[in-house]
């Protein structure tokens, strides 16, 4: 795995986070922003910071693994929230 890898890998998973847990599915550019200080934090500790080898490929696979999850997560609670509502305005005009 490229050594690049890692930092991107997390820097995703972190916006994966930040993206669920503000909602921002509706706001690419933030999220992109978001991912961009995330990736460079993270690609700044490493090399500034971390001694070299201290973050191994499993680390990367795992954050993959977690933004996977979360992304999943992301798109099924806006599938939710949005037939939450499309009941709630049928409920509304029955009424």
């Amino acid at each position: 795995m490229p050594s690049w890898m890692i930092p991107v890998s997390i820097a995703l998973a972190m916006t994966a986070g930040v993206a669920l847990r503000l909602g921002m599915r509706d706001r690419p550019a933030w999220l992109l922003a978001y991912f961009a200080f995330f990736l460079a934090v993270e690609a700044g500790l490493e090399h500034w910071a971390l001694p070299p080898g201290t973050l191994g490929p499993e680390v990367a696979w795992v954050c993959l693994g977690l933004s996977a999850a979360l992304i999943a997560i992301n798109v099924l609670w806006h599938r939710y929230e949005r037939r939450q509502a499309e009941e709630a305005e049928a409920g509304a005009s029955d009424a």
